[in-house]
């Protein structure tokens, strides 16, 4: 975009430099490992949710399962990372 000489900068000459955006990330942040857990217990809430919809009383207590299940892993995994 070519620049328009009837356009006047706002900033002033004596303001200091606004410093580039450096897209570095520290090395010593620790990163969770990828986990299926949230996906797990997404699908247990679901299956939950759907067997109470549709009065399908198994379905619940599959779904209860599946959930605690991944709820206690992703509890777990996290609690491990943070030691």
């Amino acid at each position: 975009m070519p620049h328009d000489p009837s356009v006047q900068s706002t900033a002033h000459p004596n303001d200091p430099a606004i410093p580039a955006f450096d897209p570095v990330y520290p090395l010593d942040v620790s990163v969770a490992a990828p986990t299926l857990a949230p996906i797990s217990l997404a699908f247990g809430l679901f299956l939950l949710a759907l067997g109470g919809l549709v009065t399908q009383w198994w379905v619940v207590g599959i779904g209860a399962v599946i959930a605690v299940l991944a709820a206690v892993a992703w509890v777990r995994e996290s609690l491990k990372g943070s030691a």
